[in-house]
């Protein structure tokens, strides 16, 4: 059976901002790997990634998250120096034999304007916990744009990080995503609370990695594009040999595809609900390698508005 193939034309963004948070296009990419390999993963995750997303913007606020090292920035000009020094903290943050919480940084890149700065996209890179010494590494990246070309940046990003992740490579989502203000997100996460069962292709943001020691064991949703490596899927997952013929051989990995479009699935427009259709359709197919967790990050979401968020796509009438 012939594959379908990828689209080679990608929309422009549609931003949908309330003030606290906007749904932009993001990408997160999961990786798995020994703690021996652990320097040359994150080192090209920092230098592929990181590095370059960080270094196309004027200022930058940036936080680090981690035990007895957090600390803020405020907005500062970027530099190839204060990038050393952030990478410096967080190899440093990394480096004890247990860590009973992840190590993340977070950038919010900006560029200036006459009234306030203007948000370009932010940079999240996690590094799970561990129990044990030898346990292995869980690496997380996410990353965010409001650039016109956004689809298509994420999207060569995640494709130039596989090759260099390699076996290591655990699964990808590339859609549209809420994001915020770390200054604001008691408040932002309210706001997504609201939100959430209305826009049912905004996934959620973890800005502080509380979902990335798990994120080996499945995406917790999906979204406009999920890709996953095949060796990956089969050890995790049974998936039906229907499911594997609707792939998109990419790049030596297996990539879905919701609709042509991608979608923030609002339920309150009747144009999105082919969309919601579909992507509904999508999450039956892979709910066998889907991982369905708690939500550590939100804490103060009502529980009942947490578990339906997770079985949100099962709501949606075949």
């Amino acid at each position: 059976m012939e594959r379908p193939s990828l689209a080679q034309t990608q929309p422009e963004p549609r931003l949908l901002a309330t003030g606290e948070i906007a749904a932009v296009p993001t990408v997160e990419v999961a990786v798995h790997c020994a703690k021996s390999d652990f320097n040359r993963l994150f080192g090209a995750l920092w230098s592929l990634v990181v590095r370059p997303k960080l270094c196309s913007v004027p200022s930058v606020a940036v936080t680090l998250i981690a035990p007895h090292e957090s600390a803020s920035t405020g907005i500062v000009e970027m530099s190839s120096h204060a990038l050393d020094q952030w990478e410096a903290h967080f190899r440093r943050a990394a480096g004890p034999a247990i860590r009973q919480t992840p190590v993340t940084i977070f950038a919010a890149g900006l560029s200036p304007s006459s009234n306030a700065p203007a948000f370009v996209g932010t940079v999240r890179l996690s590094l799970g916990m561990n129990f044990f010494p030898d346990d292995a590494v869980q690496l997380s990246i996410s990353v965010t744009s409001s650039r016109a070309n956004a689809w298509q940046e994420l999207a060569a990003l995640r494709d130039n990080l596989l090759p260099s992740i390699g076996d290591n490579f655990c699964w990808s989502t590339l859609g549209f995503g809420f994001v915020c203000d770390l200054d604001n997100y008691i408040h932002a996460t309210a706001s997504m609370e609201h939100l959430c069962m209305r826009l049912l292709g905004v996934d959620l943001q973890d800005p502080f990695g509380g979902y990335v020691s798990t994120q080996h064991l499945g995406p917790r949703s999906v979204n406009w594009q999920v890709c996953v490596r095949p060796d990956w899927l089969e050890k995790r997952a049974k998936i039906r040999n229907s499911a594997i013929e609707a792939a998109i051989d990419h790049r030596g990995s297996l990539l879905w595809q919701a609709d042509e479009l991608p979608s923030v699935c609002d339920r309150n427009d009747p144009a999105d609900h082919a969309a919601i259709a579909k992507y509904a359709a999508l999450d039956r197919l892979l709910a066998p390698a889907l991982y369905v967790p708690r939500l550590p990050w939100f804490p103060g979401w009502d529980e009942l508005t947490t578990e339906r968020w997770l079985g949100r796509w099962q709501e949606v009438q075949h």
